[in-house]
């Protein structure tokens, strides 16, 4: 074979090679990394991610196929380990799963415990001295997120540490852990989302690691990974319910009535280690019940990594405006959300600007150490957290002075839209009822004009009373203008006026009604109108003419008119 050179071959090497070895010695030279979890004890039989997988966790990140046999693998040695599919597809068809991981005895008990603890989120169903029985029965649920940005990956990775820890595990933390709590492990929110991004880094990387945040091996190219096939940020979508895979994480929610939700990110390379408590502006939606908890949780993670010597803040740039995140979701179904933004190294290593070396092994290893962290918290007050999860659902019945008492959506002139809103709203539990003929109600309020008036509603008006166990959730999706604090108000205004820029992180106004353009009004008192129960179907209207001669005219003020 003719091979052309281009230029002479160096006749001296070995110093060449010297300097190029001292050059990159430090991406290979440092400290053998530290064991995921000190003087960690497993049971034989039960495969590591390493044996799975066919290198160690944290070399690089693990692809969608290589996680979902782990997760196959673990479940049928692990009699601790189930495994659902949540019936949902990826636009790319990658199948949508989670595994839930408790001690046998209270996975051989798993519909019960699922029935006890529907009936522990309605106080209506469950009197106080029955809660206090479920109580003292039931396990905690702790529900684990990661990675819900496809290209913040550290999370997805420490997702499989996390279930060996709890299925392998024969140390006592690890055995309370499994006693205490239900855990439910969403392992890889975004699946082709991530798929995209390392296949580009797969396309950009080289044989010798490239600690250069700046380089394309770091950066990438649009349209990244963040986002998923239609390029939707799924972390916005928690009610707005656009896409299949926040459907599926939203029914699991609903189904598995957790008590702590736990949602990892990443965050920029020469940053540290950001968690809850957030900082104002606090959607007043979120109960104190569930608020505090932050604080105390957020302690166990901190003596974590003290443990380890490692860096970390809370508050600063995250607040807990919006409702649509995942950590912020959670408050409106009675959990606690916490969240975690972790310094991204995109799968391989980066130089930091004070010269040390962020490994993806090191980034997976603190995923994985916070949320160990954050579920040994949950175990030690599994009784605590259960009845605040029960305090809140009776603070939500209970309602509040002078609040909204109910939520009046009219069909309209479009009537396919204001169902697609409500059918959202009771995919998500909440209840609905329609209105079976014509009535007027008192003092009601639109959203156009703020004055309370006496109207009279049509039939078929949709009926959302707020007295009910997901109050929260409700009041958050459909209020017209929540309000903001004083006090933050006056930061930031001097934040502005200083040229700092908003404090606001990023969304700050999502009212639905507004959104789906429907003509909606809310009273102070309960309503007194003949109702029926909606039962998630909406009759399509009938051909007026099923035989015609010539053909069809459609009326397009309707959405349905584009499916016809």
């Amino acid at each position: 074979m003719f091979h052309l050179r281009l230029f002479p071959t160096p006749k001296f090497t070995g110093p060449f090679l010297f300097v190029l070895l001292l050059f990159f010695s430090p991406l290979f030279s440092q400290n053998a990394p530290l064991p995921f979890y000190p003087e960690g004890r497993y049971a034989p039989g039960i495969p590591s991610p390493e044996a799975v997988l066919g290198f160690p966790l944290g070399s690089r990140p693990v692809r969608h196929a290589e996680a979902r046999a782990y997760f196959e693998a673990l479940a049928e040695a692990s009699p601790r380990v189930r495994l659902f599919e949540s019936g949902y597809l990826t636009h790319e068809q990658r199948a949508l799963y989670y595994v839930v991981i408790s001690d046998e005895s209270n996975l051989n008990r798993l519909e019960a415990i699922q029935a006890k603890l529907a009936r522990l989120s309605d106080p209506r169903r469950t009197s106080p001295a029955d809660s206090r029985s479920l109580i003292t029965d039931l396990p905690a649920v702790a529900w684990m997120m990661y990675s819900i940005h496809g290209d913040e990956l550290s999370g997805a990775d420490a997702s499989l540490q996390v279930a060996y820890q709890l299925a392998a595990g024969t140390d006592e933390r690890s055995a309370k852990l499994r006693r205490e709590l239900l855990v439910g492990i969403d392992p890889m929110e975004n699946p082709d989302g991530r798929e995209r991004f390392l296949a580009s880094m797969q396309q950009w990387g080289g044989a010798v690691p490239n600690s250069d945040a700046q380089s394309i091996h770091h950066t990438g190219v649009w349209p990244w990974g963040r986002t998923n096939h239609y390029l939707f940020d799924l972390n916005r979508d928690w009610f707005i319910l656009s896409q299949p895979e926040s459907r599926s994480r939203v029914q699991a929610l609903h189904e598995w009535h957790p008590q702590l939700v736990v949602d990892a990110h990443e965050m920029g390379s020469f940053d540290t280690f950001l968690f809850n408590p957030a900082r104002e502006p606090i959607n007043h939606n979120y109960s104190q019940i569930t608020l505090k908890w932050t604080e105390r949780i957020a302690a166990e993670q901190a003596r974590a990594f003290d443990r380890y010597g490692w860096s970390y803040y809370t508050r600063e740039w995250l607040e807990d405006w919006y409702p649509g995140y995942g950590s912020s979701y959670p408050y409106l179904i009675g959990a606690v959300g916490f969240i975690y933004e972790q310094a991204s190294t995109e799968g391989s290593a980066v130089r930091r600007p004070d010269g040390t070396l962020l490994t993806f092994r090191d980034a997976v290893h603190r995923q994985f150490t916070g949320s160990i962290a954050n579920l040994t918290t949950a175990a030690e007050n599994r009784e605590a957290l259960l009845g605040d999860y029960y305090r809140m659902k009776q603070e939500a019945l209970a309602g509040s002075s002078g609040g909204v008492e109910a939520y009046y959506i009219l069909p309209g002139e479009n009537p396919s839209r204001a169902a697609e809103l409500i059918g959202k709203l009771h995919f998500q539990g909440v209840e609905i009822e329609v209105a079976e003929a014509a009535f007027t109600a008192k003092a009601l309020r639109s959203y156009r004009e703020r004055r309370p008036a006496d109207r009279q509603l049509p039939a078929g008006t949709y009926v959302i009373r707020t007295r009910q166990p997901l109050r929260p959730l409700i009041d958050a999706i459909l209020e017209f203008d929540p309000r903001m604090t004083n006090n933050f108000l006056r930061s930031e205004r001097e934040s502005l006026e200083k040229g700092e820029g908003t404090r606001l992180y990023e969304v700050s106004g999502w009212s639905m009604p507004l959104a789906y353009g429907v003509e909606t009004y809310t009273a102070r008192s309960a309503p007194a109108v003949k109702t029926r129960p909606f039962t998630g179907t909406v009759e399509a209207p009938a051909l007026s003419h099923p035989d015609p001669a010539f053909g069809y005219l459609i009326d397009y003020q309707d959405d349905s008119g584009v499916q016809a």
